[in-house]
């Protein structure tokens, strides 16, 4: 049985990336991870440790693709023992709508307050405008408005959603990014309401799938994509502020052996990563 290339990527580049393997004639199996994960560092690398341990247990695939970026650290520390990976070298999943770092870097100096919105942002994400303000995140809770009137009172109501929402002030421009993946008027139209409700600038701007398409084909590293070898782990390189590929240090493991304790390979969240020279490939 031929072996067959993974993706495990967050939900949100689901639209990006099977419409470009489609147009790049590439036949991928795909495991998507829940959006929002990129808040919980701890969570993604649990999550996406666990989807790559079971995809290398399976010994169908011969590669793996990761379509998530640094994303707060959290795919620092990330391993595969007997199957490559491939990894973007950018903070998050923007920079892959923008098509890398460098048009990502334009748009912040131009805008930094931005809120950037995408067509699998919103396929994701996306709840009825008139809805909107029924509802706020605390952590991984998602509270109704009126659920905390009826419970404590709408004065409290009114506190705690006015503090839950204080995160609407960083932010001065809706830019929904068209990548040409699937266009829909409703998902632009989305992004213009939530600039209009929350009195922001909108602005549609070009996005490209030149780094998807390009994650999605490599088979080395290149200065915008991370190749990771069968026996290393994914770190950090603070000097440069991108990822990097360190052989692992602990001992070696049968083929297949699911790999479950990576905080004893590597320091994954709170100091930048140095285990001896760097790997060059």
């Amino acid at each position: 049985m031929k072996k067959k290339t993974y993706v495990i990527a967050c939900a949100v580049l689901a639209v990006d990336l099977r419409h470009s393997a489609e147009k790049l004639g590439l036949d991928l199996k795909y495991k998507f991870l829940e959006a929002g994960l990129h808040n919980s560092p701890k969570l993604l690398k649990e999550k996406l440790q666990a989807a790559i341990d079971e995809i290398c247990a399976s010994n169908l695939c011969d590669r793996i693709i990761i379509g998530y970026g640094i994303c707060g650290k959290g795919t620092i520390g990330i391993q595969s023992r007997n199957i490559p990976m491939t990894i973007p070298k950018v903070h998050d999943c923007i920079a892959l709508f923008l098509g890398g770092d460098q048009a990502y870097k334009r748009e912040f100096k131009k805008f930094p307050g931005t809120y950037y919105l995408s067509a699998g942002w919103c396929e994701e994400k996306t709840d009825p405008i008139s809805q909107r303000k029924q509802w706020a995140n605390f952590g991984e809770q998602k509270l109704n408005f009126n659920d905390l009137v009826g419970e404590y009172g709408k004065e409290a109501a009114d506190q705690t959603f006015d503090f839950l929402n204080s995160w609407q002030k960083n932010y001065q421009r809706a830019a929904f990014i068209e990548t040409g993946a699937k266009k829909s008027s409703r998902y632009e139209q989305y992004a213009l309401e939530m600039a209009e409700e929350y009195n922001w600038k909108y602005e549609k701007i070009q996005g490209s799938q030149a780094l998807i398409n390009k994650l999605i084909t490599a088979d080395q590293s290149t200065s915008d994509i991370l190749f990771v070898p069968p026996d290393h782990v994914i770190g950090f390189d603070a000097i440069v502020s991108t990822l990097s590929a360190h052989p692992i240090l602990s001992p070696v493991l049968s083929p297949g052996t699911p790999v479950t304790d990576t905080a004893s390979c590597i320091d994954t969240v709170d100091q930048p990563v140095h285990m001896g020279p760097r790997v060059k490939i």
